[in-house]
């Protein structure tokens, strides 16, 4: 299975980007944030844990975030529709990252795609 991170700060394009690559790869984008949304819409044990954070713009604590990517990932195994996924906002920090790796115990990401923007390209 193919895993691939998109990093970036927020607005950059790491999901438009994703969004138009996947299925050219015949991969899953696994946006953190639209399944974060999905789960509180939802109205699911994980997204009325995450909602509190979410209603004060404030990132959801990484055990849950973690905990969301991996029922996601596990997800997609099990399902063999696809050849793999791309990590859209996530890990977004240093401690999820740790996590993400424990979990997949070193089965870590084969690409990384960093994206960036200038000033002058905002304009």
């Amino acid at each position: 299975m193919k895993k691939v991170l998109f990093l970036g700060a927020p607005g950059v394009g790491k999901g438009t980007f994703a969004k138009r690559i996947a299925p050219r790869l015949n991969l899953r984008h696994l946006s953190a944030g639209e399944l974060l949304r999905a789960h509180v819409k939802a109205g699911s044990p994980l997204g009325c844990l995450a909602k509190p954070f979410l209603d004060k713009g404030l990132m959801v604590p990484s055990e849950h975030s973690v905990e969301l990517m991996k029922h996601e990932v596990m997800s997609l195994r099990n399902a063999a529709r696809v050849d793999g996924y791309i990590l859209d906002g996530f890990p977004r920090v240093l401690e999820q990252a740790q996590m993400w790796s424990d979990l997949t115990l070193g089965d870590g990401i084969d690409t990384q795609v960093g994206l960036t923007t200038h000033l002058w390209e905002l304009r």
